[in-house]
């Protein structure tokens, strides 16, 4: 067993040989018994998918970094640029929890529900297979692609790689898909704590508790007594929230009538909230924010995966319904459009390249970090779309009309009605849902939103855009306009084709950089490097030239003219990477 490839792709080993053929047995027993209409529980499916997860991290663990032999010797970022306040050297468990809430936030949440619309099959299949051999892969190249190029943006090392004209496009499009996923994640929580009132001040309370948190920790608190004392108060606001229930109120204001606590009332808070968010030290709120959700999160999904293996309930939905969609379109490209975060996402560079890289205390901790943090992800995805397929039948789903409010509606009520396997109330289960797709939220709210404000202020380095309030500004309200004149699912459809679109440019750089430096092409590289772009690019190329098409047909030009720019970056960086790869 100790040859040459399986010294870096143990696919050899016999442990992972079982794994793979006990997932590959359960997923076609599952196929099997749907097709012929017998009752097929989840746990099984369940086992399943995180038994894969689990081999695929283990197994690829090696080859992976062989490709980019992380050195501790070598300082990183957030040693040899501390300012107190963005390069922050910080512990990995901290990070761990800031870079997971920040990729996930409600993204996979989202994209799984909405990927069932082929079945469960092709959505759980994907999650799994695009996580292990794609999704993890990007993140961690592009952590460490940004680490090599002293904690830069992906679209300031597209600039030193490709040239000028493909860095700065790449630059806009990853300022503007900070933006996006901000407008996108503005609607989902105002929508969130509109529809579930009992989850609204438990979510609030987390914002000082955060603050709280990131005191004690500045203080020299231990971590795990940090964490104890603001999931305990969080516990105790999640009680309050149930006992006093924020209802929309109508106000006089100004002479008209004003609703508080209503779905506009939270935007607008939340637009405030995410001003103030992105101007303020990661030590003092991002940090143990991210880290205090990712405690709620757990209890959340534990919770979840507790009720459903001791519920044992049956799949409602078919495992495979045609490849076409009437409400999605045609299985290929569509369902990898619309399942990017919980399985493959370019925009994960954001964060990637963006806040994590600031704050890697050690090269070592990037796998865990990055490549873990997207498994995270993907568990949620999973678990998410698995509690969808036990609670409502294929019907009553459609009959949402999949808005942004209705899904994280769905995904509460789902798993309360799991929880209520564990004895707890459905109130309680779903106020609990409701507070972790809000606590998801806000994460991603202000972690994207500032990562935008740091690549806005590297395109404008010499124009006002480089003070963080000019820049903080225009993102703040860029996002709320998108919010208000562009349908939900225009934006989620850009969201996703920009991402796969910007999966390349990780892998991309490194092939240039190797080709540079005349190093061996072991089997790990074309695994870990050329396979995934061959799949890449005509999905993403098909899913742009699909929606285009559409999108004229029916006289949206605002989307037809994002798609159109996407296509351009798309031919642009085609073209300078060719011409790199020739001459170096």
């Amino acid at each position: 067993m100790g040859g040459p490839i399986s010294q870096f792709f143990p696919l050899t080993n016999f442990h992972f040989k079982v794994r793979i053929i006990s997932v590959s047995y359960c997923v076609q027993r599952s196929f099997i018994l749907n097709n012929e209409g017998s009752v097929v529980n989840i746990v099984p499916i369940l086992t399943a998918g995180y038994g894969a997860l689990a081999a695929g991290y283990n197994s690829f663990k090696r080859s992976i970094t062989a490709i980019t032999s992380p050195d501790d010797r070598s300082p990183t970022p957030a040693h040899l640029r501390s300012d107190g306040a963005d390069y922050v050297p910080t512990r990995p468990t901290v990070l761990f929890g800031h870079h997971w809430m920040s990729i996930a936030g409600t993204s996979p949440i989202i994209a799984s529900i909405v990927g069932l619309v082929w079945g469960w099959g092709p959505a759980l299949l994907w999650m799994v297979l695009g996580v292990i051999f794609i999704g993890g892969v990007h993140d961690y190249f592009a952590l460490m692609v940004s680490v090599r190029h002293q904690g830069k943006s992906m679209g300031e090392v597209v600039r030193e790689t490709l040239g000028s004209f493909s860095g700065t496009l790449a630059s806009v499009v990853l300022a503007f898909g900070g933006i996006l996923v901000y407008a996108i994640f503005l609607s989902v929580i105002a929508g969130a704590l509109a529809k579930n009132p009992t989850a609204a001040i438990p979510t609030l309370a987390l914002i000082p508790l955060a603050v709280f948190c990131g005191y004690l920790l500045k203080r020299g608190v231990s971590l795990i007594i940090a964490t104890a004392i603001g999931v305990a108060l969080a516990l105790m606001f999640l009680a309050r929230g149930i006992q006093y229930p924020l209802m929309a109120t109508p106000i006089q204001l100004w002479g008209g009538e004003f609703h508080l606590f209503s779905e506009g009332f939270w935007i607008y808070f939340f637009v405030l909230y995410t001003f103030s968010a992105i101007s303020t030290p990661v030590w003092a709120l991002l940090q143990p924010r991210d880290y205090l959700n990712s405690a709620v999160l757990v209890i959340g999904l534990l919770l979840g995966i507790g009720g459903i293996l001791v519920g044992i309930p049956s799949v409602k939905f078919p495992f495979f319904n045609g490849f076409s969609s009437s409400v999605r379109g045609p299985l290929w490209p569509m369902l990898f459009v619309t399942i990017s975060c919980g399985a493959a996402s370019g925009w994960h560079s954001l964060i990637a390249a963006g806040t994590t890289s600031k704050q890697l205390d050690r090269e070592s901790h990037g796998f865990r970090i990055a490549y873990g943090g997207m498994m995270g992800e993907t568990v949620m995805a999973f678990l998410s779309a698995s509690l969808i397929i036990t609670t409502f039948s294929y019907q009553e789903f459609l009959a949402t009309g999949l808005s942004s409010s209705s899904i994280g509606e769905l995904f509460a009520s789902a798993l309360g009605a799991a929880m209520s396997h564990l004895g707890i109330s459905p109130l309680t289960g779903s106020t609990l849902g409701a507070v972790a797709l809000a606590a998801l939220t806000m994460t991603t709210l202000d972690s994207f939103a500032r990562t935008s404000r740091y690549v806005l202020q590297e395109i404008g380095s010499r124009t006002p855009l480089r003070r963080p309030l000019v820049s903080a500004i225009i993102v703040t309200l860029s996002g709320f306009l998108l919010y208000k004149f562009v349908p939900f699912m225009d934006l989620w459809n850009g969201l996703v084709l920009g991402g796969l679109l910007l999966l390349v440019l990780p892998f991309v750089i490194i092939i240039i950089e190797r080709k540079k430096a005349t190093q061996p092409k072991p089997v790990p590289y074309f695994l870990h490097l050329i396979l995934p772009l061959v799949f890449l690019y005509p999905t993403t190329i098909a899913g742009l030239l699909y929606l285009l098409y559409i999108y004229m047909k029916s006289g949206n030009w605002a989307s037809s003219g994002l798609n159109l720019l996407l296509i351009v970056l798309a031919i642009s960086l085609t073209i300078q990477s060719w011409r790199r790869l020739r001459v170096s």
